[in-house]
């Protein structure tokens, strides 16, 4: 989903006909699906895909998506598909309704799957996280784009 010069996500056609292509073979517990991007956060769509990747999804035999991105931990859902968007080893991000909070968080997860259910446990590495850099919600709007592009 990471695209040169865009901090959003995007999947173009070409990554979905491949994508499409690969599900068609089911696995025997079900497949998993990783990006770097989440496909949705908090009910909006935040990686730039055709509706083709959800008919995608919901004929697959996906039974969880992984994503980073956000440096933060959360699960949303595309259908009946739980996303399990994790924190990261570099630092995580905790978002108020006026400010961006960077720490120094760092955790990784890990996943058992029975039965075609998966279950997830995040493991903190430094679980005593502390505030090193705030930003408004305008200033880190800035920033990103600065640094990263739209």
């Amino acid at each position: 989903t990471a695209v040169e010069d865009l901090h959003e996500g995007r999947l173009a056609e070409s990554q979905l006909d491949w994508l499409e292509t690969i599900l068609k073979e089911n696995s025997e517990a079900g497949s998993l699906l990783f990006l770097h991007h989440p496909l949705v956060w908090n009910g909006d769509q935040t990686t730039e895909a055709s509706e083709r990747l959800f008919d995608i999804l919901a004929k697959s035999d996906v039974i969880s998506i992984h994503s980073g991105h956000l440096h933060t931990t959360g699960i949303n859902h595309i259908g009946k598909i739980p996303q399990f968007t994790i924190d990261s080893l570099a630092f995580g991000v905790d978002h108020t309704k006026d400010m961006v909070n960077y720490t120094d968080r760092n955790s990784y997860n890990t996943y058992a799957i029975r039965e075609q259910e998966i279950f997830s446990k995040t493991i903190y590495v430094n679980p005593n996280a502390k505030v090193v850099w705030t930003l408004t919600n305008e200033e880190n709007e800035r920033y990103t784009i600065e640094h990263y592009g739209r």
